[in-house]
């Protein structure tokens, strides 16, 4: 028996060039398929290299009926293998190409339950980083308002792109610490840098004059 790394290795081989070798190679795929435990995989790359060979499949071949006859470990498979949002569209993707119903699929409770745990994964994280990359230029409640509901959106679209309600966006976990004494400290230390970059200016350029700095400046004092 091939083992997992031996088995992603020659799927991405033929992958790679299933155009040109798919009718002499459709037995062997499948075979390959065969030796796949679903439950097992675990790697990403999974999703591009089985889908590639999924809707290349020749219709009413040997590796069309044995996807059709595993449809549910396949795509379970594959769901748990999901790195990000891409990862998910593909799968969608697949059921497009296959003419099979998402959402019949996705009623399932069992499939729900996959399906759940992996986009409120990726919800997370994306959540987690939209907020680390933009709460320190939150300077008002006016920003920090703009932040949420931006936030929302695209919770919104994810979760509404699988069939999903979104249950786990919880504000007073991610916003903890968020508040009128964050936005000063924020405007502060934007100050600081911008008299940082101002000294190096002046250093550098003799002719740099008071309204320079008055411009420079503007913005800020209209924040205060």
């Amino acid at each position: 028996m091939v083992g997992q790394h031996g088995q992603e290795s020659i799927l991405y081989a033929y992958a790679s060039r299933f155009d040109e070798i798919k009718e002499k190679t459709d037995p062997l795929i499948c075979l390959l398929l065969k030796d796949v435990d679903f439950k097992k995989i675990d790697n990403y790359r999974y999703v591009e290299y089985i889908k590639y060979i999924m809707v290349t499949r020749i219709e009413d071949g040997e590796v069309e009926n044995f996807i059709i006859s595993n449809w549910e470990s396949i795509i379970n498979a594959l769901f748990n293998c999901v790195s990000d949002l891409d990862d998910c569209e593909s799968i969608l993707e697949i059921f497009d190409s296959y003419d099979i119903d998402f959402s019949s699929y996705s009623r399932k409770r069992a499939n729900s339950i996959i399906i759940r745990s992996n986009i409120e994964r990726i919800a997370e994280q994306k959540t987690e980083d939209a907020i680390s990359s933009e709460k320190n230029h939150l300077r008002s409640e006016y920003d920090f308002e703009g932040l949420k509901d931006r936030i929302c959106v695209y919770r919104s679209v994810i979760f509404t792109k699988f069939g999903l309600e979104d249950y786990g966006f919880d504000e007073d976990y991610y916003f903890d610490g968020i508040d009128e004494k964050f936005f000063k400290c924020n405007v502060k230390n934007e100050m600081k840098k911008k008299e940082s970059i101002l000294k190096l200016k002046i250093d550098d350029d003799k002719n740099f004059t008071e309204k320079d700095i008055d411009d420079l400046f503007y913005t800020e004092s209209k924040i205060r």
